[in-house]
């Protein structure tokens, strides 16, 4: 399989749902990813900080086996 070939395939997959949540253990870096991650809230969703010693990571990911296949075919 070639490398156009892996990069079609991996584009078939669609993301359904993406939550982040994270506790970084110590609270200087935890206020220093606060703003990155309501800038990429603001543009994505799903990336939350918490102080409460809380790691989560919610990533469901969906393909269908004609996606799978005309990645194969289509050049």
């Amino acid at each position: 399989m070639g490398f156009r070939t892996g990069l079609r395939l991996l584009k078939s997959f669609r993301i359904k749902q993406f939550l982040l949540n994270v506790d970084t253990g110590n609270c200087i870096s935890n206020a220093k990813l606060y703003p990155v991650f309501a800038f990429l809230n603001y543009r994505v969703g799903g990336f939350n900080i918490n102080f409460q010693g809380r790691n989560q990571l919610v990533l469901h990911i969906q393909n269908r086996p004609i996606h799978i296949i005309r990645s194969f075919i289509n050049f």
